[in-house]
């Protein structure tokens, strides 16, 4: 019934007003944003639920005030589920990791960390630290955590 319909659709929302624009470019910086705090915060220890949390706290504080859908945040095993809702389950090594930038992406697992320049097994939830990464990333690349 619709079929028909669609092609018009398609063509009206392709087309975009200055107004959507500058709504669509401050999204994206706002998310961008975001998404660099949550970079940051990934660290062994922490929940799905905590790391939900922190990226609608992010959002709030930019001026957002309703997400079109709750954060999917999925560790491990979790993230064959596309629809996954976050639960308790913990950031570790040996987790595999998917790096996503906007020209490339790459997957490893997590075998290094540091505190303060000195190798760690394990990271407090909350605790800063660095990852080796295998290849180059840049400021804004997302990090994704997948099933081993």
């Amino acid at each position: 019934m619709f079929k028909y319909q669609l092609p018009i659709i398609q063509d009206i929302r392709a087309v975009k007003s200055a107004r959507e624009i500058k709504h669509i470019t401050r999204a994206q910086k706002i998310s961008e944003l975001v998404l660099i705090k949550v970079v940051s915060r990934l660290k062994v220890g922490i929940t799905e639920v905590a790391l939900a949390r922190f990226i609608v706290h992010n959002f709030k504080q930019r001026g957002i005030t309703a997400l079109a859908f709750e954060p999917i945040v999925a560790f491990g095993k979790n993230t064959a589920d596309i629809h996954h809702w976050a639960t308790a389950t913990k950031l570790k090594v040996g987790d595999t990791v998917k790096i996503s930038g906007h020209d490339k992406e790459h997957t490893q697992k997590v075998t290094s960390l540091q505190v303060e320049h000195k190798k760690v097994l394990e990271v407090l939830p909350g605790e800063s630290c660095g990852m080796q990464v295998d290849k180059p990333v840049k400021p804004g690349d997302v990090l994704y955590l997948g099933s081993a």
